[in-house]
Parts: structure tokens; sequence; C-alpha cells
């Protein structure tokens, strides 16, 4: 396989940031600070209108901050243009010029700098499986090796920072697979450093190294995707970062980090105290993939097993998903969603079950947390 063109690095200190952002101000965003490693990639997550692109378009150059500073590799670009940035720009694939081969798409950025190195374009549509249609016309070829082609067409001139927004958006589950395993090989290949915008937790959570949660312009969290999925420091980022059950209740008792809640469907379970009293009302928070289910009875699964009914089981891919109904006899249910490995069916629609998961596992926020 043919190298990946890896940028030149500047004289710099080696622990300076390829990007920094101090108190950037742009768009709903009112103040984010952050830097970037060589060779690291940050994804900003959100919904739509939370500020991720307008924070990518600012440091491209395509927006003017209202306030703040952005520094690539030390430098202020606060006068710099556009096309003086040095960064490759992963445009949608509908920005791929239609009067062009795919060929000459991707050789633009070397033409634009007075660059004449067809080499280069071999080697980026060789490692993309582009070379067979090189001499096509983008309107004719399929969602994916146009999303290859800009993605080729922003590393070709071997820049030091990469920007992509929504990445693989309009592809179907498996063509974003295989579009963020290009986009991890060809960025460790390369060492270019990547700041993304996703508004799915999958996407981001699948690329990056470290994740911005945004929302509504705040900075709720930033942490390692790890971090972020087993660590939520609120109900809105675990929400954000990945399916979760919420469930109302009222805290009972607290004992070092773990409360006991009795849930409105009228079941005790335990859960980590976030910022929680005794008497308050709060939400829990449970990861679809960190409840256990078995058809046996509450008192043979174990302590803080509960009893349950099983409405649906839908087998996709190579897991399980269920969906029960928990609660104590009298007191209106809850719908409990649950992810298991796939493997022979549990049990019969409308029967019995009994689920439990780890105290340590499940989150207990004050209610007036968004969920």
């Amino acid at each position: 396989m043919p190298p990946v063109p890896r940028p030149v690095e500047p004289l710099r200190p080696p622990d300076l940031p390829v990007l920094s952002l101090r108190h950037l101000a742009v768009g709903p965003v009112g103040d984010l600070s952050l830097d970037l490693a060589a060779g690291e990639a940050v994804l900003l997550l959100g919904p739509p209108g939370a500020g991720k692109s307008a924070v990518l378009d600012a440091v491209a150059g395509f927006r003017r901050p209202e306030r703040g500073e952005i520094r690539l590799d030390g430098r202020g670009l606060a006068h710099t243009p556009t096309h003086r940035r040095g960064i490759g720009v992963v445009g949608s694939p509908d920005s791929l010029l239609s009067h062009l081969s795919l060929a000459d798409n991707v050789a633009l950025p070397l033409r634009l700098r007075g660059i004449r190195a067809p080499e280069r374009v071999a080697r980026m549509l060789a490692l993309l499986d582009l070379a067979p249609h090189a001499a096509d016309r983008p309107a004719g070829l399929p969602a994916l090796l146009r999303w290859r082609a800009v993605l080729a067409r922003a590393l070709v001139f071997a820049p030091r920072l990469l920007l992509i927004d929504a990445p693989g958006a309009g592809l179907d589950p498996a063509e974003r697979a295989a579009l963020a395993m290009d986009i991890r090989r060809l960025r460790a290949a390369s060492g270019a450093t990547l700041l993304g915008a996703a508004r799915d937790a999958e996407d981001a959570l699948g690329l990056a190294d470290r994740v911005v949660v945004l929302d509504a312009g705040r900075v709720l969290q930033i942490g390692t995707p790890a971090a972020l999925h087993d660590g939520p420091a609120a109900a809105r980022v675990a929400a954000l970062t990945g399916a979760v059950n919420a469930l109302p209740g009222q805290v009972t008792a607290i004992e070092n980090d773990l409360a006991r809640i009795l849930l409105a469907c009228g079941v005790s379970v335990e859960a980590r105290a976030m910022g929680l009293a005794a008497g308050q009302n709060c939400t829990v928070l449970v990861r679809p993939e960190r409840i256990a289910v078995a058809a046996i009875a509450p008192s043979d699964m174990g302590e803080g097993a509960m009893p349950a009914t099983l409405i649906e089981a839908i087998v996709a891919g190579g897991e399980t998903r269920l969906r029960l109904l928990l609660g104590a006899e009298g007191a209106p249910p809850a719908e409990l969603r649950v992810r298991r490995q796939a493997g022979p069916l549990l049990a019969a629609p409308g029967s019995a079950i009994s689920v439990a998961w780890q105290g340590h596992r499940a989150w207990a926020f004050p209610a007036e947390a968004p969920a």
C-alpha cells in the first residue's frame, strides 16, 4: 500500500498544541477553550444548533469569531485568510465539482497551490480504492465513493490539521462504519490532527481520542469516549453520548456515593448519587447494555433483582434488543430497553423475567436536570 503524505513539521516546541482555542465565542458558542495535540482527534458532539459547525467554520476561516483566539502551531489566525491557513477541510460530497473528473477534484488543492504532483493524486486514489473511478464524474458515483473523494481531496496536500463536519452524513450504518475506518486509517498514517463535529454519539465516540459535548452553545463535558460513556457529569451528557433509560424516582437514602431510590414504578434500585440529597426527586439513568436479564424469579437471580415483563425482542446484527415493563404490582409500569449479545430467545413476549444492574453502573441526577 502506498504511503500517506505526511505534513511538513514546522519548527515548534514539541509540547506546543497544533490547534489552540482560547475563550472562543462564535455563533451560539459562548466560551470554548481547547488544545489539540499533534496527531490527536477531537470531535464536537451535540444536537443541531449546539454550535459545532460554527466552531469549525471559525477555525477554517469561513466565519469570524465574536471573541477569542485561534492559534495554529502557535501562530494566531485572526488575520490569516482561509486559503493561507493550510487546513484540510473535508466538505460534503456535494462540494465536489461536477464538471471535473474524480482525479481532477482530488488534485484541486494542489493546483490552487501551484503544485503539480500527479503521483500524490494517484497515491490518494489508490489508498481509498478510488483508482478505478479516477476518470469518472462525481455525479454518477455512489455516496461512499464521493465521501472518500472529499477525504482524499482534503488530505492530498498533507495538511497539519483536518476539519470534518458530520462525517458520513447520508450513508447507511455499514457505509458510515467503512468511512470511519478510512478516516482512522488515513489519519493515523498521515499523522494529521483532526477536529470534527458530529450529532451522532456513535460517530463521535468511534472516531475521537477526546469528545467535547456541546448543547445550546455550552460546553457540558470534555473527556475520552470511555470517560463520557461511563462517567457523564450531567444527565444531558449521558443522553447525548449513547442510548440510556431514564427512570423518575425519589432518593430514600445515600451511603457513600450510592443512592437508594424508590422509582415511580414502585421498585427500589441503587445508582451513583450525582449531587443528590435524601428525599430529593431524581432521574435514574442506566445504559441498555448495563442491564442483566434472566428468565428466572428475582429471588433466584440475586440481590437487587426486580420482576419485569418482556414486551418485545428484536435481533439486530450481533445483538438482541429487548423492551420490558418494570414495576411493582399496583404502580404504573416503566418501559425499560435492554441490549444483550444475540443468542437464544430469552422468553416469549408476555413472559415474566427478572432484571438487575450494579449500582455503580447507573447514575441518579436531580430531577430538574434534562435527561
